[in-house]
């Protein structure tokens, strides 16, 4: 592996360009490019015209729809390209324009400057084929809003290219120097013929098409009545729906049933009374609590956020006080938490829409937060509220036992891990996804990985569990969009109303 050429790099301020160079120092005011070649790239629309033949645009429409593919997503990306390649076409008087099929060394060689149309693949394809030390090269990223273009000049230039261009015949930059690496491979059939990646990615649908073959399987479940009648429940909430009974740990709509933390509970009714401020990770405790914050990982919480709570929630708990003596109502954490929904009555919280679509929300440590210290304070004000956890774990269990198959949804670990699936303990859950960073070395419930459930029979043997190993926050909106909202929106307006 050694150096074979250097890449020089064109520099103003803090942006760059590219150009190869060897030992020849061309002055930036010596510069002035006459012939221009523009290698543009061959976008994925133009692939799929090109694979099936002269036929009209109605007809391609459909048939990339029936395969999965978003037909106007294709689009979209194509003309956002050919916008910026047509400026820079405009900005040259002579130029040639081709495509990575056609960028050969004699359209090269009669050029004096090339500028790449698209990401960083197609500048390295244009870096690899000049041979000339002095043949600059500019790459410029014609679709910023998908990839990043390190080697590129920087995003604001694809939506100002005549500014970057002006710039460069003007001399206003300067010339920086990077290695270039030629690695000689030595071992088993590596003198075959090489494959270009961008050709084989090509003979592949892209990203957004390829589902798996049993993504949708559990919502198609779910679109099927129960093969039995359970209208003789007598509870609302734990009442079959479907054919497939849906557990997820931390969210509400489309499901069956949420488990959650006291935490999830409280912070829901909180943000209905008061802001909660974005801060970092590594702010100090002590000026936090000088100053009355309490921090939740990069979240900033006013104690006074919580002194509003108390003065909404007490005179809740003195309701469920006087039910429970005057009525006999048994109260369950699940219950407690539909009540505190029908009270909050803000659409903004996650609880009302439990509450308002019956959906029962359990959490089995429901004291283990500011919910439990308000009980203790009222323990002593007004002594007496019972908490029944031992009648949730009925109302979760037989909702998992009596279902016809269950589908596990869990984002994080810990309690509400393992309540979800030790409810599945008796039948196994037929769909499951685990989403969370922990690993499992460090022993925790959250790190176990699916297959451990599958060995206490929490997940069954002929399931094929998935675990995604990142950031919840980031990742599950991205799931439930490739999954529940393209379910939804595919299917007829009568049957998604």
């Amino acid at each position: 592996m050694y150096s074979s050429r250097a890449l020089r790099v064109v520099r103003w301020g803090r942006h760059t360009c590219h150009c190869l160079d060897a030992a020849a120092q061309l002055h930036t005011r010596q510069f002035a490019p006459k012939k221009a070649l523009i290698l543009t790239k061959f976008s994925r629309y133009e692939f799929e015209k090109k694979r099936h033949g002269n036929i009209p645009e109605a007809e391609l429409e459909k048939r990339l729809k029936e395969r999965g593919s978003d037909y106007n997503m294709l689009l979209y990306h194509h003309y956002l390209h050919k916008g910026c390649e047509n400026t820079v076409c405009k900005l040259s008087a002579t130029r040639t324009l081709t495509q990575r099929f056609d960028y050969k060394s004699d359209v090269i060689e009669e050029s004096d400057i090339v500028f790449t149309m698209g990401g960083d693949g197609t500048f390295l394809l244009g870096a690899t084929r000049i041979l000339h030390p002095n043949k600059p090269i500019v790459g410029i990223n014609s679709d910023p809003t998908r990839s990043e273009g390190h080697l590129l000049l920087p995003k604001r230039y694809s939506v100002n290219i005549k500014e970057a261009v002006q710039r460069l015949l003007a001399g206003k930059f300067r010339w920086l120097f990077r290695k270039r690496i030629r690695m000689t491979l030595i071992g088993q059939d590596v003198y075959k013929p090489p494959v270009e990646l961008h050709n084989q990615q090509l003979l592949n649908p892209e990203y957004r098409v390829a589902p798996h073959p049993r993504r949708f399987q559990q919502l198609a479940a779910r679109d099927q009545p129960a093969a039995e009648d359970d209208s003789l429940c007598d509870d609302e909430f734990t009442r079959r729906r479907s054919a497939c009974t849906l557990f997820l740990g931390l969210h509400v709509q489309h499901v069956e049933c949420v488990v959650t933390t006291a935490g999830g509970v409280e912070e829901d009714l909180i943000k209905c009374l008061a802001d909660t401020y974005v801060g970092a990770f590594d702010l100090k405790g002590e000026g936090l609590r000088k100053r009355g914050i309490n921090r939740i990982g990069n979240l900033l919480v006013p104690n006074d956020n919580y002194c509003k709570f108390e003065t909404w929630v007490m005179p809740i708990l003195d309701k469920l006080l006087e039910e429970q003596s005057e009525k006999g109502t048994l109260w369950s954490p699940s219950r407690i938490i539909e009540r505190l929904g029908r009270e909050i009555g803000d659409t903004r919280s996650v609880l009302y829409w439990a509450a308002k679509n019956s959906i029962p929300v359990f959490s089995p440590a429901l004291t283990d937060g500011s919910l439990g210290d308000m009980m203790f304070f009222h323990s002593y004000k007004r002594p007496g509220l019972v908490v029944d956890i031992l009648s949730d774990l009925r109302r979760l269990n037989s909702m998992a036992m009596k279902a016809q198959s269950t589908g596990m949804i869990i984002i994080g670990g810990g309690l509400v891990k393992h309540h979800i699936c030790n409810a599945n303990l008796m039948n196994g859950a037929d769909f499951s996804v685990f989403v969370n960073t922990a690993s499992e070395f460090d022993g925790s419930d959250a790190g176990a990985r699916p297959d451990e459930a599958v060995s206490w029979g929490k997940i069954r043997v002929d399931a094929r569990p998935v675990k995604v190993y990142a950031e919840a926050s980031l990742v599950f909106p991205l799931l439930v969009a490739e999954t529940f909202a393209r379910h939804h929106f595919s299917k007829a307006p009568s049957e998604s109303a």
